[in-house]
């Protein structure tokens, strides 16, 4: 740094750039470069070697402090020593002009920073001299003489253009050196989500246009057509899903694709099919509201069998098991007491036909695995059960042994007690087949043929039979899909939540894909809904039949050995009673803990930053906040007045899932603590960093969004972004768990306090096309919305402790910064 800041003060006089506020900075590192075999035994890494053995200087620091690193190096060869300390220098001035366009314009540099220090650090590591040898003629092109910045980006463009230099492997440096001159001179570069020119690209299906083919205006022979090639631009795979989730088609944004559009002008067919352009729209408006209405599940509920249909085909199913059983009327191959079983199956498990097909049977619950799939159905003889695999989210991670802690265990077996007599058909059906499954070592209940194709088109042929023998005899319209999601239909009725009738049957749905990720009901609650569904459907067929409801079942209760509801199923990420009250108690006690030391070195930074947690987590956990960069950007997205919040969180540009919460009043009392608290922190941060401190002496008063509502800060003055990295970071050693968790936990208790499951999903922002909360053609007001939720969140924050504390004050005495 003594050799690298005179060279940075010849080409730029800005202030902070002086060797003379850095004493004490290089006294330290001077210090740990001597004493490193001293301060290993406090500081491990200063001693860790690389994977092949090798000790670098500062192992495994590099992607931490990548400039601060670079800048230590020299160059092996005192020959070009000067023109590597140069090249430092202009890495160093880049540095600056990107944090001053981070801070002005919400732009991110990290990228090519990190790669200019790579490419830089790389040209002078001693410890891989084949590195050094490779890039040693770039460092001999370089110039010795200092330039401006302007001046050395000009030469940079002139290497380009050196057709012995510009070739593997000096290529790429050349263009990392160039992009991190051109962004700091140009002021260009640095994108963000918001304003990634690419990502814009793609939004407006821009593209690379060239003419392959046409004709001249003035040639009358010429080709009545043209040929163009569209090339879009190169995207990575989160620019993709971007693209994806915003409704590009996958071709549009594939890396290197290119199209070729043929304009014939002799043909005049419309790209419409022949439709007007009013026609066309009105189409596309029609394929919508289908989706809409499709995705309401209306038609699922009239589609619903009704009481005198169930009543016909349940005693229907009941007169063949009282026919000979041996006998096959349907089926050539099936007998009338296995079509029973099957039918009888089919409904009361509410699986599919070919999960029914394939289903086992097995005499106790302890012979069975312990861990099944969810199409895996198995009836209990002992016991009279139906059993499955839990069914679990598509996409499934695994819990680490420190996450485990704070988590409930997940069963992985879905039990289902049979209260009324219809278990009696199957028990009667594995009497007949049990000593000939025996002989063939088989327990499938069902056993046509060992290929599930084979034998599903013989069951099928059987099953058509009857209903159409029942329908045309009693005049209704029973099918094998009407029978075989009526079950489903109903759980889903009782319960008012798609996700818990998925896990009773077994069976996923496109609407509840989402909401299974965070679901982890009990198994007590699984068993209460099938029964209660089960018990309903039983009353209404005995009174459409004018008969007595059956009595109790014979067979013996399974004895109950564990406690269901502590068993739970779905998602793997939720957490135990208690922990979020351990969390609270946490993070006041570390705030209180930095309170104490307040004339330590960087206290308010950590108490900031401290402070700072405190609130994100307790906004997280009364909102159901995604895991995202800078929550809450600004304060006047929250009505003071009703206490609603809209939140915009990993939404699209058209705000389609935006969507409103309700937050308690002891939550709107912290943020505006918190606002108190930022803007009294802009006081002490004058001297340090003045332009900072001139936003927070208003913060939360405007509508900026410039700077976000909440944020860290870093030990020099400078802001640090509220990213879910960071939160996961700074509660490494008392929150080992997922950023997220607040979502899985605020469902699962809401729906555990009776919160309806559609006000859930409304809360969590889970919906699709036509189930929108508050659009043109919904019920839901937001008044009754505020009235189900709020008693709920308010009993939830209460019972984990949260309080409102204070931050700093005009006095910064700890009597003002207490909770309460």
């Amino acid at each position: 740094m003594k050799v690298i800041l005179p060279i940075a003060q010849q080409i730029t006089d800005d202030w902070p750039l002086k060797s003379e506020y850095l004493p004490g900075w290089l006294q330290i590192c001077d210090y740990v470069v001597k004493n490193a075999d001293k301060l290993s035994a406090d500081f491990i890494e200063i001693n860790q070697k690389s994977s092949n053995g090798k000790r670098a200087p500062f192992p495994k620091q590099f992607e931490q402090h990548p400039i601060y690193i670079t800048l230590w190096y020299r160059y092996p060869d005192l020959t070009y020593q000067n023109r590597f300390h140069l090249l430092q220098a202009l890495l160093l001035l880049c540095q600056h002009e990107f944090r001053i366009l981070e801070e002005s314009y919400e732009k991110d540099y990290t990228s090519p920073m990190h790669l200019s220090a790579r490419v830089i650090r790389q040209c002078a590591e001693t410890t891989h001299p084949e590195k050094i040898q490779e890039l040693k003629p770039l460092i001999q092109a370089l110039p010795d003489a200092v330039a401006s910045m302007t001046e050395y980006l000009d030469f940079i463009y002139t290497l380009e253009d050196d057709k012995d230099l510009y070739k593997d492997p000096i290529i790429n440096p050349i263009d990392v050196l160039r992009r991190m001159l051109r962004y700091a001179v140009e002021h260009r570069g640095g994108y963000n989500r918001r304003h990634n020119r690419a990502w814009e690209a793609i939004i407006n299906r821009e593209a690379v246009r060239e003419i392959i083919v046409c004709s001249e205006p003035e040639d009358r022979q010429g080709a009545a057509f043209s040929v163009e090639a569209i090339s879009m631009f190169s995207q990575t795979e989160k620019q993709e899903e971007k693209a994806r989730l915003a409704g590009c088609a996958a071709g549009e944004v594939k890396t290197g694709v290119e199209h070729v559009v043929i304009q014939d002008n002799t043909d005049a067919r419309s790209p419409m099919a022949g439709r007007s352009p009013i026609a066309h729209l009105r189409r596309s408006r029609e394929k919508y509201k289908n989706i809409a209405m499709a995705n309401q599940l209306l038609a699922n509920r009239w589609d619903c069998l009704t009481a005198y249909e169930l009543a016909i085909f349940l005693h229907e199913v009941s007169n063949l098991v009282r026919r000979s059983r041996i006998e096959s009327d349907y089926g050539h191959q099936i007998s009338n007491m296995e079509l029973a079983a099957l039918l009888t199956a089919l409904y009361w498990s509410g699986s599919s036909l070919d999960t029914v097909i394939m289903a086992k049977f097995e005499e106790y619950r302890a012979d069975s695995k312990q861990k099944l799939d969810a199409n895996d159905l198995r009836f209990l003889v002992d016991t009279n059960e139906w059993m499955h695999g839990s069914l679990r989210p598509t996409y499934q991670s695994n819990l680490d042994s420190q996450t485990k802690a704070y988590v409930y265990n997940t069963y992985t077996r879905v039990i289902l007690p049979i209260e009324n007599n219809h278990s009696n058909i199957i028990r009667r059906w594995v009497w007949l087949i049990e000593d000939e499954r025996k002989k063939i070592h088989c327990k499938r209940l069902f056993y046509l043929d060992k290929a599930l194709d084979v034998a599903k088109i013989g069951y099928e042929l059987a099953i058509k039979t009857f209903l159409a023998k029942v329908n045309r005899q009693y005049k209704t319209r029973l099918t094998l899909t009407r029978v075989a999601n009526d079950l489903m239909i109903r759980l889903y009725q009782y319960s008012g939540d798609l996700t818990e009738a998925m896990i009773i049957t077994g069976r996923s749905h496109h609407l509840g894909a989402v909401q299974l990720h965070y679901s982890s009901p009990s198994l007590a609650r699984l068993q209460t809904v099938y029964q209660a569904t089960c018990q309903q459907i039983t009353t209404s067929v005995c009174q459409t039949l004018n008969r007595p409801l059956p009595a109790a079942s014979t067979v013996k209760k399974p004895v109950k050995t564990d406690h269901v509801s502590d068993q739970y199923t779905g998602g793997r990420h939720y957490l135990k009673h208690g922990v979020v009250a351990n969390l609270v108690d946490d993070l006041i006690e570390r705030f209180s803990d930095t309170l104490r030391f307040s004339g330590c070195l960087d206290y308010w930074v950590e108490l900031h930053n401290d402070y700072t947690l405190y609130v994100a987590e307790m906004l997280g956990f009364a909102s159901g906040y995604r895991a995202v960069s800078n929550p809450l950007e600004c304060i006047h997205q929250i009505d003071w007045q009703t206490g609603f919040c809209c939140i915009s969180d990993k939404d699209n540009l058209d705000y389609y899932n935006a969507r409103l919460v309700w937050l308690p009043v002891l939550v709107r009392e912290q943020l505006l603590h918190y606002q108190m608290h930022c803007q009294y922190l802009g006081e002490r941060l004058i001297l340090i960093s003045p332009k900072v401190a001139r936003q927070l002496l208003a913060h939360g008063e405007h509508l900026d969004y410039r700077l976000p509502f909440l944020f860290l800060m870093k030990p020099n003055g400078r802001l640090l972004k509220l990213t879910p990295e960071e939160i996961k970071k700074q509660l490494s050693d008392i929150f080992k768990v997922p950023c997220n968790v607040n979502r899985r936990y605020l469902r699962n208790r809401l729906r555990e306090m009776g919160c309806s499951g559609e006000i859930v999903n409304y809360f969590l922002g889970h919906w699709e096309n036509g189930e929108e909360p508050f659009g043109c053609y919904a019920s839901l007001s937001p008044s009754e919305y505020r009235s189900e939720i709020e008693p709920h969140l308010t009993q939830i924050f209460e019972e984990d402790g949260w309080r409102c504390i204070q931050g700093f004050s005009r006095t910064n005495s700890s009597n003002n910064q207490h909770g309460r």
